[in-house]
């Protein structure tokens, strides 16, 4: 049985946990935000695993171990897609 989907909210791509600069919504990277409803870690601020999918239309990201529905992005993140000059995601 797949799992649903967690909520994260707050949310930017970065490199990686050790390494908080900002990136594209692109496997190989990582999200970072506030999730809600994990089941294994408390409700908090997070950095996941690499991205190994993301669905724009649906606002979903498959990482190597969960499946994350897209909330709202962060300021930090924002700014820097204006920037970027970048497609938005979700």
């Amino acid at each position: 049985m797949e799992k649903p989907p967690i909520r994260i909210d707050d949310w930017a791509v970065v490199e990686s946990a050790g390494v908080p600069a900002l990136r594209p919504l692109e496997p190989g990277y990582r999200l970072a935000g506030c999730v809600f409803d994990h089941g294994t870690l408390p409700n908090g601020q997070i950095c996941t695993s690499p991205i190994v999918r993301v669905d724009e239309v649906a606002g979903i990201v498959e990482t190597r171990n969960n499946v994350y529905r897209l909330g709202r992005r962060s300021q930090e993140y924002e700014l820097w897609l204006q920037r970027q000059n970048t497609p938005r995601a979700a």
